[in-house]
């Protein structure tokens, strides 16, 4: 076995495939390559000619080619103003020109589902605000996550505006030269252009795919040993989690737990309200608190309680609609293997990120 992994790391094609997928890519570095709210920053930076994007107005005039809004060719974008998060609208543009004022909203969704009737209040904000202005209301959505309206698909004032288009621009101005001078900006726009590419499944990963197939025909029994060897690590450390916290909650299967006072407090009809559940991914385990079934009246009130509390580090509009969804999620250890920790140290990590997570909990628990 020794002699077949020294074969596989003085692999030409081993060599490439690691200069290819171990490229930095700082939205990847920082975990938030699928955070709306992140995403929403960047296209307000690159939508406002007046930031330090040195795009100017290009990224703009592409983007309301999307939207036709008539003659604005001839727009001077003078007066253009960006906001985000006005009244929870993720981005609102506002192009004041002499013959009329346009405003564009954008609801930003990656992952996520709408809300409610998030939409539909939006439109009644909107007309409320800007009764005599022109009102452009866009969805942005993933193209693989198109149907994800909620109930609300009738909510006709909103156009679908698909994050390939967004890529499309990226691209033209990459390819167009209009990009920024300082190296610094363009290796960012670059770096945003790849991380959209992979959101949608746009990313050309056909060469990453040959090498792939050639690594694994000439290397099979060493990379099936590495495989391996990643999910027994796992297990170990999955296995050691649940009997570390056993004494602390009580479960109520393999994965899924409450607090001791949780269990007191959301008991019989109400049991399914409030649970955690522990996650165990290819490599990483993870904790995360679901509001579930229950008595609507009752699952408004906690997720009121929570929404108000801080704790969950995020706001809320609105109650989501599923019967189960995820209020918080905790990283609690990840397996890199290029690491090369021992399962001791690894052990040390994962009870430290547990003994933090459990003051979480504990802080949860006073809420109730």
């Amino acid at each position: 076995m020794k002699e077949e992994f020294e074969k596989l790391f003085i692999d030409d094609d081993f060599r490439k495939l690691r200069e290819k997928v171990n490229k930095i890519n700082i939205f990847d570095i920082l975990k938030i390559s699928e955070t709306e709210i992140r995403h929403s920053n960047v296209l307000a930076w690159l939508l406002d000619p007046n930031e330090n994007h040195e795009f100017h107005d290009i990224f703009l005039r592409k983007f309301l080619c999307l939207i036709d809004i008539p003659n604005f060719e001839k727009f001077n974008f003078d007066n253009v103003i960006v906001k985000r998060e006005w009244k929870n609208i993720d981005i609102l543009v506002i192009i004041t020109e002499p013959s009329n004022r346009y405003v564009i909203a954008i609801e930003n969704k990656i992952n996520s589902a709408e809300n409610g009737t998030q939409l539909k209040k939006y439109t009644e904000i909107i007309r409320a605000e800007f009764p005599n202005n022109v009102v452009y209301n866009l969805y942005l959505v993933p193209d693989n996550n198109l149907n994800n309206r909620g109930d609300n698909k009738s909510e006709n004032t909103w156009k679908d505006l698909l994050y390939s288009e967004i890529i499309r621009i990226l691209k033209e101005l990459i390819e167009e030269n209009t990009t920024p001078n300082d190296i610094l900006k363009l290796e960012f726009i670059q770096q945003y252009y790849t991380v959209l590419t992979k959101i949608i499944d746009m990313e050309d990963t056909s060469e990453i795919d040959k090498l792939c197939a050639s690594l694994w025909q000439k290397n099979k029994n060493a990379l099936e040993q590495l495989l391996n060897y990643k999910q027994n690590r796992i297990n170990q450390l999955f296995a050691f989690l649940c009997n570390r916290i056993k004494d602390d909650v009580i479960f109520k299967s393999k994965i899924w737990f409450k607090t001791k006072k949780m269990d007191q407090y959301f008991d019989n009809y109400y049991a399914e309200i409030l649970n955690y559940q522990i996650y165990k991914g290819q490599n990483i385990i993870e904790l995360y608190l679901y509001l579930g079934v229950g008595d609507e009246l009752i699952r408004q009130q906690v997720f009121d309680i929570l929404n108000k509390s801080g704790i969950l580090k995020r706001l809320f509009i609105e109650m989501p609609k599923g019967q189960y969804n995820i209020m918080m999620r905790i990283p609690l250890i990840e397996v890199n293997l290029c690491q090369n920790e021992n399962i001791e140290i690894q052990i040390e990590t994962l009870n430290r990120n547990w003994n933090a997570t459990y003051e979480i909990l504990q802080k949860i628990d006073e809420l109730f």
